[in-house]
């Protein structure tokens, strides 16, 4: 199992550091870097995992992948949109003025950047991996827990913050996983909220400052505001995102797609 989970991560590890870098180097700017490194990484994915593991890359398949995809902007987009909506009705989201249109590109080349390389990693290997050998419930928790404390690194990152990424995104992301077998939805879901929060609404991403296209503050209780950590660190993402989680597990639960201990697929339920 750590042999299935290794090449893999280290083979995306080095595609997206090659990548990034020579593109850096060549002067290419953010959002082509990002686009042309998240098709190489999808690329690398697929190779790996029909070299190791002698079989198609099923997660990546083409069939519905468009509308997974657009499914996951769509969705991502409007819980973001939401989540701050519910911020701003309880006095905690500000908007003091508008920045110009050009700071929304680097937001959207690091949204594209983690929504690609985090969710190959954490849904597509770890959680892949788990799930097969241990079940449904322990990758989930794993895997969340891993994606949570993967935030720890970031600038102005706490452990209530990085506690929230894993119960709000860890488990949202893993079931979006879980409900579809593909990692469409969960990369789709991925980009569009770190594109809305940071690009649109400008609050750090986890704990990451950037420019947006609204000059928003956070302000009030840590609990409600995130602190430093913006609007990924608040309760109201928690339970926004929780509620959505329970509509995906309700839709694998019917479908039959959690996996239980032994391997095996539960009975699609009602």
């Amino acid at each position: 199992m750590a042999a299935r989970v290794a090449v893999p991560t280290l083979a995306l590890l080095a595609g997206y550091l090659t990548s990034t870098t020579l593109l850096s180097l060549l002067g290419v700017p953010a959002l082509p870097t990002a686009l042309l490194t998240a098709a190489l990484l999808l690329g690398v994915f697929a190779l790996v995992v029909g070299w190791w593991e002698q079989r198609p890359a099923v997660e990546l398949g083409r069939s519905g992948a468009g509308r997974e995809l657009v499914g996951g902007l769509a969705l991502g987009a409007a819980l973001c949109a939401v989540t701050v909506g519910i911020l701003a009705l309880l006095g905690v989201y500000h908007v003091d003025g508008l920045n110009p249109l050009g700071v929304l590109w680097p937001a959207v080349a690091s949204a594209v950047l983690a929504g690609v390389f985090e969710e190959l990693l954490t849904r597509g290997v770890l959680f892949r991996v788990l799930e097969r050998a241990q079940g449904t419930w322990v990758a989930l928790a794993v895997s969340a827990a891993v994606f949570g404390a993967l935030h720890l690194v970031n600038p102005g990152a706490t452990v209530t913050g990085a506690a929230a990424i894993a119960v709000e995104a860890g488990l949202l992301l893993g079931l979006a996983y879980v409900a579809t077998g593909r990692l469409w939805l969960p990369i789709g879901l991925h980009i569009a909220w770190n594109a809305t929060t940071v690009g649109v609404f400008g609050s750090p991403a986890s704990g990451v400052p950037f420019d947006g296209l609204l000059q928003g503050r956070l302000t009030g209780p840590s609990l409600l505001s995130g602190a430093g950590f913006g609007v990924d660190g608040s309760i109201v993402t928690v339970l926004a995102c929780l509620g959505v989680a329970a509509l995906l597990l309700r839709s694998a639960r019917r479908n039959g797609r959690i996996v239980a201990r032994n391997g095996s697929p539960t009975a699609p339920r009602p």
